[in-house]
């Protein structure tokens, strides 16, 4: 019943965490080198253990079989942050099946073995409904829930473990030239199957696919965004991880000759989850330690308190476990940030090459208009002169010289939203809202905090459902294609609250960009990439990374880059991808006045290069002035004004609705103490950031 309810109940009943298992990236990494030969010398340690393994020979082998299994299970938990509490359940599949099979059916031993992990294989994709609806605790009691339910339903089913609880045959494969029907050619024969498993996931980990589960665990918004199928993933990745138990619980079980229904207990999954979190090291490490912990520490160990001394002892690593992830956890962001920065010291040095470059002087302002209100003319003239003076010292800033990732102007198009309209129960937050962003221009969305602007992007990239209204990309309706199928199509954003796989290098959150439309929705894709695919996204993420000024940081993890950066970092991630129309939520917010200069700079010569098209919400008005040549303003979810920038300075209604004549005037660089004033509170404020 809980599993029964978990998969039908309501979703929006149903919200917890994003995951349930934080993943944290180590500070420091075994380089590769020392990692091949630890495990080369590892290697050589267990081809030795059946000339000292005596009577626990036997249960070095489980422990072998069980490193697969704890890999399986590290692919979800580790590698992506699910939840899996029903492993176990699927190793006595695994079990079960080898046995009738092989024996019933007199297939062949490595054919049988084979089958059997196959048939877990639809049961994972049974599983993955609700981890592509839940998340988190939910998830959690789904699994749990289904291993209990397999338990009572079916463990006592002649084609599982019969009524009778006797045990289940398990022979041993039999070949004439090699001698692996006993112990010890067996336990060879285990070693060289782990072996295969740790070194196939290995590349698995380091590929295509590797990325994207690393990015489902840090960031599923932005990775959906990107143009991955994100429930794709899922399945295939519970599909993988059962096949892999599977497997290993059936190895496990040729090495114990018999097995029975007592052996595969649902609660044991927890033992199984809780090593999996609380283990040291990386792919394989984790695995081999915690087969270890569980299969041979037992086995060697004998006294009357050996039973409670390893409880204990499993007890406070847990405890241990808890404690340093919570001591993680309260450290600021901005601690972490501040970090980043003092480390990499590219803020201070942007802000003093700033401070040094003399502002270019003031470019004559427009005549006003006949018909305009005198204080509408001042106004636009001082916005005319901010904006020249912007682009002026952008301009003077260097820019690369190569072109950007998809160089070439794209084929016109435009993002259409008709008619919107979004509600969050009783309040409308987004009333019958009109806009067109075109490519080959900035068009700026604006507005008071509140306004709906956020909303409004999430409605138009597929993350929220508008309750009426449409919204259309060159002319095509994908009001009810999901947020993947709008990114395949060419819709590419950033979102107010950053959305970085923290656990991934610099290069490789960009390189998601660029290769999340490839992968797409098909499974085959997310396994791996054609070497042509390989070839493109290496060079649409180079020429991102040089474009946004990143290439210094490409091997750093996103955790540890400053405000600024991982602002660029998600810029770049969009420029790296086949995007046509980009949608930038305050993409200025923590950045101080020289990288704001910078980044539009940045905008400018993408919109001119690739002729793409930008939808940009944004406070701060001098980049609005610099970059938009149409502007949108919201108040209350509803459109009040739509007209130039220029105009937009103007309006009355858009003065007391938002700007006010204090911003207008620091806008527009009305008051030279007033331009001053602002640049001394963003030298301030990025002074500050880094002392901390």
């Amino acid at each position: 019943m809980l599993f029964v309810v978990l998969l039908v109940f309501p979703r929006r009943y149903l919200i917890g965490p994003s995951r349930a298992v934080a993943r944290r990236r180590p500070s420091w990494t075994v380089p590769p080198v020392l990692q091949l030969v630890a495990g080369a010398a590892l290697l050589a340690v267990l081809a030795t253990v059946p000339s000292f393994a005596g009577i626990h020979l036997t249960d070095w082998t489980v422990a072998l079989a069980t490193s697969i299994v704890f890999l399986s299970l590290g692919l979800l938990v580790r590698n992506c942050g699910q939840v899996s509490l029903c492993q176990v359940s699927f190793m006595a599949i695994g079990a079960a099946g080898f046995s009738h099979l092989s024996v019933d059916h007199g297939l062949p031993w490595l054919v049988a073995l084979l089958l059997a992990g196959l048939v877990a294989v639809p049961v994972g994709a049974i599983l993955a409904i609700p981890a592509i609806r839940l998340t988190g605790l939910y998830l959690a009691l789904a699994t749990f829930g289904f291993g209990i339910f397999l338990q009572y339903m079916f463990y006592a089913q002649d084609y599982m473990f019969g009524p009778t609880g006797a045990g289940l045959d398990q022979p041993r494969p039999h070949l004439s030239w090699l001698e692996i029907d006993d112990d010890r050619g067996y336990y060879f024969l285990v070693l060289a199957m782990t072996v295969i498993a740790a070194g196939v996931l290995a590349v698995l980990d380091r590929g295509r696919l590797g990325r994207l589960l690393r990015g489902l665990g840090d960031s599923p918004t932005a990775l959906e965004t990107s143009g991955v199928t994100v429930s794709v993933t899922r399945v295939l990745v519970f599909c993988v991880s059962a096949f892999m138990a599977a497997v290993g619980g059936a190895l496990g079980a040729v090495a114990q000759s018999t097995v029975s229904a007592d052996s595969y207990h649902p609660l044991l999954s927890l033992t199984y989850f809780a090593l999996i979190v609380i283990v040291l090291g990386g792919n394989p490490w984790y695995a081999l330690t915690a087969a270890g912990a569980l299969v041979l520490v037992p086995s060697y160990s004998s006294g009357e308190n050996t039973a409670t001394i390893l409880q204990l002892v499993f007890g406070l690593a847990a405890i241990a476990a808890a404690v340093t992830a919570h001591s993680t956890a309260l450290v600021p962001p901005a601690v972490r940030q501040a970090i980043g920065t003092v480390l990499g010291g590219r803020r201070r040095a942007a802000r003093a090459t700033a401070a040094a470059a003399p502002l270019p002087a003031p470019l004559p302002a427009p005549q006003p208009a006949a018909d305009s209100p005198q204080a509408a003319v001042t106004d636009d003239q001082a916005a005319s002169q901010a904006a020249s003076q912007a682009g002026e010292a952008a301009a003077a800033a260097p820019v690369p010289t190569r072109p950007a990732a998809g160089a070439g102007r794209v084929r016109p198009g435009a993002l259409t939203v008709r008619g919107l309209r979004v509600r969050y129960g009783g309040l409308v937050a987004v009333d019958e809202l009109n806009l067109v962003a075109p490519t080959g221009r900035v068009t700026g969305l604006i507005g008071p905090n509140g306004a709906g602007k956020t909303t409004t992007f999430n409605a138009c990239s597929g993350l929220v459902r508008p309750s009426r209204g449409s919204v259309l990309l060159d002319d095509r309706d994908v009001s009810r294609a999901g947020p993947a199928a709008r990114a395949r199509r060419g819709l590419g954003r950033t979102f107010q609250r950053m959305e970085l796989f923290d656990t991934l290098s610099v290069r490789d959150n960009v390189a998601v960009g660029a290769e999340g439309t490839l992968a797409g929705g098909n499974p085959l894709s997310h396994l791996a990439g054609w070497p042509a695919d390989r070839s493109a996204v290496r060079v649409a993420t180079d020429r991102a990374l040089e474009l946004c000024d990143l290439g210094d940081l490409a091997g750093v993890p996103a955790a540890n880059l400053s405000t600024g950066q991982r602002r660029l970092v998600e810029l770049a991630r969009c420029l790296a991808g086949p995007f046509r129309i980009l949608l930038l939520d305050e993409p200025s917010a923590g950045l101080d006045r020289a990288e704001t200069r910078r980044f539009g700079a940045i905008l400018r010569r993408v919109v001119d290069e690739r002729g793409v098209g930008i939808l940009l919400v944004e406070h701060d008005m001098s980049l609005v002035l610099d970059v938009c040549e149409a502007v949108y303003v919201l108040d209350f979810g509803r459109l009040v004004f739509e007209g130039s920038a220029r105009e937009v300075v103007g309006s009355p209604i858009v003065r007391a609705a938002y700007l006010g004549d204090a911003l207008v005037e620091t806008a527009a660089g009305g008051t030279a103490a007033g331009s001053a004033a602002a640049d001394r509170t963003a030298d301030e404020a990025a002074d500050e950031e880094v002392t901390v």
